[in-house]
């Protein structure tokens, strides 16, 4: 489900040329989101992502 405040650990959601790219949230700038991933760069890590690409937060539909 979509949420507007995001939660560390929800699934952020992003634009990307030729789709899109989800992570999860793990804190953020000014500027950018810090996400946890499983294919940046071919390896799991944390990247810094500009907020300007954010399309939205998301929890499983069972989360309270």
């Amino acid at each position: 489900k979509e949420i507007h405040e995001p939660r560390k650990g929800c699934i952020v959601v992003f634009t990307r040329e030729g789709g899109g790219h989800v992570g999860f949230y793990m804190g953020e700038t000014e500027t950018s989101i810090k996400v946890l991933g499983g294919n940046q760069n071919d390896e799991v890590n944390e990247l810094d992502y500009l907020k300007s690409r954010l399309l939205g937060y998301r929890l499983p539909g069972n989360f309270a």
